[in-house]
């Protein structure tokens, strides 16, 4: 697992993923759609929202599990990606009421 602070909101994530009926390790799983990183799928894990002078960071781990193209997914562009991604699912799940929190204080 990799842990990255990140988000910076580039890409319009409604269109470029497709969560998945399965699950890997308990977690959902998200294919990407569009390119350069068409077919990957991959996974979050923990994810902390971190109060930094006034603003949120958001800082996450996430596997991929399949990446048929080869694209490198240790880039900042590729991090940012999903992170766009994860703010969007934290957004619905917000306005849903169907985050489920685990964790300490």
């Amino acid at each position: 697992m990799k842990i990255f602070p990140s988000i910076s909101k580039k890409s319009d994530p409604k269109t470029n993923y497709q969560l998945l009926d399965n699950e890997i390790n308990g977690m959902d799983v998200i294919k990407l759609t569009s390119k350069p990183y068409t077919g990957i799928l991959y996974t979050y894990g923990v994810v902390r929202l971190i109060e930094e002078s006034e603003q949120l960071r958001i800082q996450f781990e996430f596997d991929v599990h399949e990446n048929p193209t080869k694209v490198d997914t240790t880039t900042q562009d590729f991090r940012n990606y999903i992170g766009d991604i994860l703010v969007e699912l934290l957004d619905e799940g917000v306005i849903k009421n169907n985050i489920t929190y685990t964790g300490g204080v």
